[in-house]
């Protein structure tokens, strides 16, 4: 029934709706395992980790340089600041996964000295991981992605 003076425009269940509430349910469903952006930002950080390393910290702030004393010490002097075997480098990989989260980061007990430093100072935090707004924006970009190809496959 019109009501006076207004435009009213009644939408009525018809034919379409149950398929469009199927495709909710189905978009709804598929959008809830996020495993596929995940994946791809922990491979976007490990690269950026790689590239941390690469270029001696370069990506959150120039580490500082070794010690004199710890110079001396090295088999390898001529190998760049926390490379001496490689081991902390490639000890960074995906730690946890789960459709909802992930974890990447290392259990090498020295890369957590060197990340944070030692509240004396003799160790200077050098950081190896962490989020540059690069990482952020490609974040938002992978997950924008995702749910653009979500959409499209219907």
């Amino acid at each position: 029934m019109p009501s006076a003076g207004f435009i009213d425009l009644i939408i009525t269940g018809g034919e379409g709706i149950p398929l469009l509430q199927r495709r909710i349910a189905t978009y709804e469903v598929r959008l809830q395992d996020h495993t596929e952006p995940l994946q791809q930002i922990a491979q976007d950080v490990l690269r950026e980790v790689d590239d941390n390393f690469g270029n001696q910290g370069g990506r959150y702030g120039p580490w500082s340089p070794l010690a004199p004393s710890t110079m001396a010490s090295r088999r390898f002097p001529s190998m760049p600041i926390l490379q001496q075997t490689g081991e902390m480098r490639s000890s960074f990989k995906v730690l946890e996964s789960s459709p909802n989260s992930i974890t990447v980061g290392s259990r090498n007990w020295k890369a957590t000295i060197h990340q944070g430093g030692t509240r004396d100072g003799r160790i200077p935090a050098r950081r190896m991981i962490g989020l540059s707004w690069d990482m952020r924006e490609k974040m938002v970009q992978r997950f924008s992605e995702w749910v653009k190809k979500v959409l499209a496959e219907g």
